[in-house]
């Protein structure tokens, strides 16, 4: 009986605390090396594909798709990419966030600027212009300059 108070307050700070555990849940992130792949077999010559990354080691622009999984009416929300640039100068990469299927794709472009040798996120909210709240399938099109590359891509199921 002695322990009966030790689990009363055990089970009070589990309950207490199952906000904080179902939150650190939420986001589901991937590498790029597995979520990723060039566009089209142009750019195959320009992409590395490391365990941790995609990298664009070429001297010209590379497109990428990147594309994660997701269960059929599953929704998602606040979809993001982390880029890292290598290079020794600021640079502006462009990516669209892809939401759906061909046929009935929906298309939100966005552009950020990386100093050098420094990473970031892009990532959508409903915040965005004509931005819905929930998605499904979340797809990703990167077109990357030199010395850029894809690190991994989140999105938070709804």
């Amino acid at each position: 009986m002695k322990c009966l108070p030790f689990l009363v307050a055990a089970t009070a700070a589990w309950a207490a605390f199952a906000p904080l555990r179902a939150e650190a849940q939420q986001v589901i992130a991937q590498n790029a090396a597995g979520a990723c792949k060039s566009a089209r077999p142009v750019f195959d010559g320009n992409l590395r594909n490391r365990p941790t990354a995609v990298a664009n080691e070429g001297s010209s622009g590379a497109f990428v798709s990147c594309s994660m999984e997701d269960k059929l009416g599953g929704r998602s929300t606040f979809p993001a990419i982390l880029l890292h640039n290598n290079g020794a100068s600021s640079i502006t990469v462009s990516c669209t966030l892809v939401q759906g299927v061909a046929g009935g794709a929906r298309y939100y472009t966005k552009s950020r600027t990386y100093s050098a040798r420094s990473d970031g996120y892009i990532s959508w909210s409903e915040v965005d212009n004509s931005f819905p709240y929930y998605l499904e399938l979340i797809n990703f099109s990167c077109n990357l300059p030199p010395g850029v590359e894809i690190q991994l891509v989140s999105r938070t199921p709804a």
